[in-house]
């Protein structure tokens, strides 16, 4: 089964790709005319791409430190990206490790460290329990399960039909009782339509689709 996931990383990263595609690559050829810069998307300055870069790498650094999306790091609960204003909040539980407080005197982007309730560890935990009474026929398939941008709630989302069969107090109990995580339970916003890749259910397809 799925976990949600903070898409915020994902959604920098794919912006800094965008704007940077347009540089081109270097190469060892002679000289000539393929080596002239490829013009910029209309819109796009040459200190646009350097900001996307400077954030790029500014992530790059966090991420060397919280490997596994944040699996690998205790305390990790989310980062949030403002790409417009170069600002990068990391939410961390507990006490805060040197090496990711150093990161707020980065250069390259505004990065600040900010409290938070919830790590990614206590979300996966959380998750493995939930999805465990899924699979157990005990409380109907949720959505996703995973930390907000803020890391201050785990959020239990069901669809509309299925939240009326759940019992949320009970669920919300039993998960704090089994996990120390105390998550909030809700109907989904929206439909989940094609969220698998098809490598955790059958069809069974996975990035062949992709």
């Amino acid at each position: 089964m799925m976990k949600h996931r903070n898409a915020a990383r994902f959604a920098a990263l794919v912006a800094a790709t965008v704007l940077l595609t347009p540089v081109g690559t270097a190469h060892s050829e002679p000289a000539g005319d393929d080596d002239r810069p490829v013009p910029l998307p209309a819109g796009v300055t040459r200190a646009d791409v350097q900001r996307q870069q400077d954030l790029e790498q500014a992530l790059g650094e966090l991420w060397t430190l919280v490997p596994n999306d944040g699996a690998g790091a205790p305390g990790f609960g989310s980062v949030a990206v403002d790409r417009n204003s170069q600002r990068v909040t990391i939410y961390w539980q507990g006490e805060v490790p040197d090496a990711i407080r150093a990161l707020e005197s980065s250069t390259r982007a505004e990065i600040s460290v900010a409290a938070a309730p919830f790590s990614q560890s206590d979300s996966d935990r959380a998750a493995d329990y939930i999805f465990g009474l899924a699979r157990d026929g005990r409380i109907p398939l949720p959505a996703s399960v995973g930390l907000n941008a803020t890391a201050d709630e785990i959020h239990v989302l069901f669809t509309v039909e299925d939240l009326s069969r759940v019992n949320i107090d009970e669920l919300v109990t039993a998960t704090e009782s089994a996990t120390g995580a105390r998550p909030t339970v809700a109907a989904a916003t929206r439909t989940f339509v094609g969220a698998s890749r098809q490598n955790d259910s059958s069809p069974w397809y996975g990035g062949s689709a992709m």
